[in-house]
């Protein structure tokens, strides 16, 4: 017999595919996002550029450029998700399930998906930085000034730019 939560999970198997994209469009956003703030707010960098000068508002221009791609991708491929998710409650309502029950579900799992991508997000701006950084030592200006280190403002800026994108999701 099949019972309501026995027909959800084969949904969700189903639609595995679109959390996966889901998924992976927040991985890519918080990733670039987190390595490029970790870079930008390194003492190193923030110690290099001269305050108020042209590169450094380019650097912020280019920060916000980031920002805002990351955040239309991500709301992008959440629209893909929602417009398969509609049709998975559509099902679900027609065999009798509330909204309520279904709006429950459906926040308890983007909150798994969201979690579970933007850590592993963060965890890899990391090791992504630190290549960034050794590529462009290797390819512009190699010097003992330019050491690799991470400041506790990029580490705050990809959180908080995880958080804004968690909200806007």
């Amino acid at each position: 017999m099949m019972t309501m939560s026995k027909i959800t999970a084969k949904l969700r198997r189903k639609n595995q595919d679109q959390y996966r994209m889901l998924g992976i469009c927040i991985l890519l956003s918080v990733l670039l996002v987190s390595s490029f703030t970790f870079m930008f707010f390194s003492p190193t960098i923030q110690g290099f550029l001269p305050p108020g000068g042209d590169t450094r508002k380019l650097m912020w221009l280019m920060l916000g450029v980031v920002v805002i791609g990351c955040l239309i991708f991500t709301l992008y491929g959440s629209s893909l998700f929602f417009r398969k998710k509609s049709r998975e409650f559509g099902v679900m309502l027609a065999l009798g399930a509330q909204k309520k029950d279904l709006a429950g579900q459906l926040f308890e799992e983007l909150t798994a998906v969201a979690a579970k991508y933007i850590l592993l997000g963060l965890l890899l701006a990391i090791p992504a930085s630190w290549l960034i950084w050794k590529l462009f030592r290797t390819l512009v200006i190699n010097t003992a000034q330019m050491q690799y280190r991470i400041g506790f403002a990029g580490i705050f800026a990809g959180i908080l730019f995880s958080a804004a994108l968690s909200l806007s999701i």
